[in-house]
C-alpha cells in the first residue's frame, strides 16, 4: 500500500522538482564520484553538483521504493542536504 505523506513533505518534494536542483544524470554522476552507496555520508563534504545528485537520488527513490521519502525524512537526510546547500551557497 502506498504511504500517506504529510502535506509539508509533499510540498517540499514538489518545490524541489520546480527548482534547478534536480540532476537528470544523477545515477551516472553518483557512480563516477562516490565509492560508497550510502550517499548520505557524503553530504557533509559534498559540493553543489554532488548535492544535486544526492538530492535527486533521494527524491526519485520513492518511485522505486514505497516509503523512501519517509525514511529519508526520518533520518534527516533532506534537512542535512538543505543545510549543506546553504553552506556551499554558490
Amino acid at each position: 500500500m502506498y504511504p500517506q505523506y504529510d502535506e509539508k513533505l509533499k510540498d517540499f518534494i514538489k518545490e524541489v522538482y520546480k527548482t534547478d536542483l534536480m540532476k537528470s544524470n544523477y545515477l551516472e554522476y553518483l557512480e563516477e564520484r562516490l565509492l560508497v552507496k550510502d550517499y548520505a555520508i557524503a553530504v557533509p563534504t559534498a559540493d553543489f553538483e554532488l548535492l544535486r545528485a544526492i538530492l535527486t537520488f533521494y527524491v526519485r527513490s520513492e518511485r522505486f521504493c514505497d516509503g523512501a521519502w519517509a525514511n529519508s525524512a526520518k533520518e534527516g537526510i533532506f534537512l542535512r542536504i538543505l543545510y549543506r546547500l546553504k553552506e556551499v551557497d554558490i
